[in-house]
């Protein structure tokens, strides 16, 4: 059993079919032979009836003539006497062939004869012994059963096969009819003419009865023949059977060669090769085709296929975006440990800074004391400046009264001109009058420097004044010089007297207006001293303020260390926990590059690998989040729309040439255009100072990324599941690869 489990399917089918081709011929030869011998013995019963009918027809139709009176009895009677007496046998006569019975057997054993059949009468008692069988003979048995057969009433007919001797034995009762009484009737009756209890042969009369059975017509019939004919037809059939047979087995051997074997072999052949991952070996298209189990079995396997690259596909799209993504990873990981070393080292230096600001606060705190101290001494001195700049406003005035005096006087002396001569003492006093303002003028001057110095920086417009109106002065006292030089003159020269009072009138209108100047100035300058004094005494109060604030400030110092070394320690917890992520992220990527080995075990043909365009559109993110973070500079000009990149160009042209039918491929185009433009718009965004609105706009770039690569999944599984369909349907409609090599590689963005 195990030898015949381990022969292959095709094998063990023609094997079984064989055994039960053979098993069906031989039971078929076994039935049809005893059929045959069945049928040939019936043939040959009904001959036997046929012959036994005739004998009995003949038997009855002799009697029939008997009873007619057609034989003349008498005359036969006579005849025999005379046949007997002169020693022929009662056989021999024509009286014993008229016999009804004699005359039945007689002309059935002649037909059977010409028939080579061997026909007798079987009977016992019989007064010709040779028709009586030998005791325990298969005859005698027969015969006993046809008595009793006829006796019960269930025929007269019997037929048994002599295994003996192969022979088929046919027994018709013989019954007697009233003819028959005239030879085997009761003695005495009236068949018994002669009275003496005998027939007309001389054979004792046995009272036998008209009706009853009396010995049978048996026919032996060899069966040889028969077997002979059997044997004859087998051997026929034989020589026809076997040849066809073979011819048969052949064609059947073929037939299931062609329809299980081969398609069974190439099957496995496949199923073999895409176990050892050859998973381009399609299922043959007239084995999917088919409707039996090889059919459904080719198609099971076909999707089974279908599915195992599918699947495949899928884990290899994943682990192509898990490769771009876990580069990302570690990427982000890598500036993430280089951000929080930079944030250690700042914190560290903010910590000493705030440390050394706390120190320097306590320092200016005792220092804004001393300036508070110092400016309430200055606000005293401002307030006894201001008390100055006031006495000097005063005594301005009174030289401003002055100068209006002098004025009018000169006006008196310009009027008096005319009465030069008769008013020379006047014009002295009137010079001694300007030397004398002249001197007040300079101790004006005098008065005002001393102030201005004493205001410091807010005095220097004043003594600018002051200097101004001691140089006035001195241009007064050289002016009264030039007077008393001129009044000489004048006492010399009368005429030219009048002129140089008309000068001396003029100057002194000038020495009013400077004067009046100087007043106005003064008076400004005593408002603005008491802005100062005032303001100083504010500074006062906001230095006060100022050193409670530092000294709050040095507070602060102090918590903003603690704070920062706090900060410090977090930022070495994620130090650590960057690099648990940065060797997470390898681990990862190490991980994506194993099932991108296991994956390459598999020989799945033609498909799309879209890995270099997942990372150009990460890059596009990675280039954002470097700008947000100030390591790179990027404009609008620097964003290339959905139509530039690497992608774009693709499917521009050759994407939809050989992809434009798919619907995954339609749905790609929307996502893309949108991730360009919302990264020309965060771009934008930011360069314009809107900074909010651009890292809200970048959250919305995960979402697209995520989408893209899904569409870009989505594109490559039906692209070479349509591939598939072509290759199985002997098409190449939809295979494009998008750079003609089929691995899909459109380069960065």
């Amino acid at each position: 059993m195990e030898m015949f489990n381990n022969l292959k399917l095709a094998t063990r089918i023609v094997t079984i079919t064989l055994a039960i081709l053979f098993a069906v011929v031989a039971v078929n030869y076994v039935v049809f032979t005893r059929g045959y011998n069945s049928r040939a013995q019936d043939a040959l019963v009904e001959k036997a009836k046929a012959f036994t009918a005739v004998a009995d027809e003949a038997k009855n139709h002799a009697s029939l003539l008997h009873q007619t009176g057609a034989f003349n009895e008498e005359a036969l009677a006579t005849e025999l006497s005379r046949d007997l007496a002169a020693g022929k046998r009662v056989d021999e006569t024509r009286f014993f062939k008229t016999i009804p019975v004699v005359a039945g057997w007689t002309a059935a054993q002649d037909a059977a004869q010409r028939e080579h059949i061997e026909f007798r009468i079987s009977s016992f008692d019989a007064r010709n012994k040779d028709h009586e069988p030998k005791p325990g003979s298969f005859e005698e048995g027969l015969l006993r059963k046809l008595s009793a057969q006829v006796v019960a009433g269930q025929g007269d007919f019997i037929q048994a096969v002599d295994k003996t001797d192969n022979s088929l034995h046919f027994l018709r009762a013989i019954r007697l009819t009233e003819n028959c009484l005239m030879c085997h009737g009761a003695p005495g009756s009236k068949w018994d003419k002669a009275g003496t209890g005998k027939d007309p042969t001389g054979h004792a009369m046995e009272s036998w009865v008209a009706g009853q059975m009396h010995g049978s017509y048996h026919v032996v019939m060899p069966l040889a023949p028969v077997r002979a004919q059997v044997a004859s037809f087998i051997l026929n059939g034989l020589l026809w059977t076997l040849p066809l047979a073979g011819v048969a087995i052949a064609f059947f051997v073929s037939v299931i060669w062609r329809s299980i074997g081969r398609p069974v072999k190439s099957l496995t052949e496949r199923t073999t090769a895409i176990a050892n991952g050859d998973l381009t070996q399609e299922m043959p298209g007239e084995l999917r085709a088919r409707g039996d189990e090889i059919g459904a079995l080719a198609k099971a396997l076909a999707n089974l296929r279908s599915s195992l690259i599918q699947s495949l596909q899928e884990v290899g799209n994943s682990t192509g975006t898990l490769t771009v993504m876990s580069e990302g990873l570690v990427t982000v990981s890598q500036r993430l440990t280089e951000e929080v070393k930079g944030t250690m080292e700042r914190s560290n230096a903010v910590a000493t800074a705030a440390e050394e600001a706390s120190a320097s606060s306590a320092s200016v705190a005792t220092g804004m004391q001393h300036a508070s101290e110092n400016l309430s001494s200055v606000a005293g001195a401002t307030e006894e400046m201001s008390a100055t700049v006031a006495d000097i406003a005063s005594n301005s005035a009174k030289a401003r009264a002055v100068s209006e005096e002098a004025g009018a006087q000169a006006r008196a002396v310009a009027a008096l001109m005319h009465e030069l001569g008769q008013a020379a003492q006047e014009i002295g006093k009137v010079t001694e009058t300007i030397t004398g303002i002249s001197d007040q003028t300079k101790l004006l001057a005098l008065n005002a420097t001393i102030e201005a110095a004493r205001a410091g920086t807010a005095g220097k417009g004043f003594a600018v004044v002051a200097h101004e109106i001691k140089e006035l002065a001195r241009q007064t006292a050289a002016a009264t010089e030039d007077i008393k030089t001129k009044i000489l003159g004048v006492q010399t020269s009368t005429g030219g007297a009048i002129t140089e009072i008309e000068k001396i009138t003029a100057v002194i209108a000038d020495v009013v207006g400077l004067v009046t100047s100087i007043a106005a100035a003064i008076e400004e300058q005593a408002t603005v001293t008491k802005d100062v004094a005032s303001n100083v005494g504010q500074a006062s109060t906001s230095v006060r303020e100022a050193n409670e604030q530092v000294a709050e400030t040095a507070t602060v110092s102090k918590s903003i260390a603690r704070d920062v070394t706090e900060i410090s320690a977090q930022s070495r917890a994620i130090g650590n926990d960057s690099r648990h992520l940065q060797e997470n992220a390898d681990m990862l990527k190490s991980l994506a590059e194993r099932f991108k080995q296991l994956i390459s075990r598999f020989e799945m043909g033609k498909s799309m690998d879209f890995v270099a365009i997942k990372k150009g559109h990460l890059q596009w993110r990675n280039r954002v989040v470097d700008l947000f973070e100030g390591r790179q500079t990027l404009v609008p000009s620097d964003v290339v729309n959905h139509h530039q990149c690497a992608l774009g160009k693709w499917y521009d042209n050759e994407g939809r040439q050989h992809m434009g039918h798919l619907h995954s491929f339609g749905k790609l185009e929307a996502p893309h255009a949108k991730f360009h433009s919302l990264i020309g718009d965060v771009v934008t965004s930011w360069n314009a100072g809107r900074q909010t609105e651009a890292m809200s706009r970048f959250q919305e770039l995960m979402p697209l990324t995520n989408q893209i690569f899904e569409n870009l999944d989505d594109l490559s599984l039906e692209s070479a599941a349509v591939a598939r369909n072509g290759n199985s349907n002997g098409s190449s409609k939809g295979n494009g690869n998008g750079n003609g090599n089929g691995n899909g590689k459109t380069g960065h963005h």
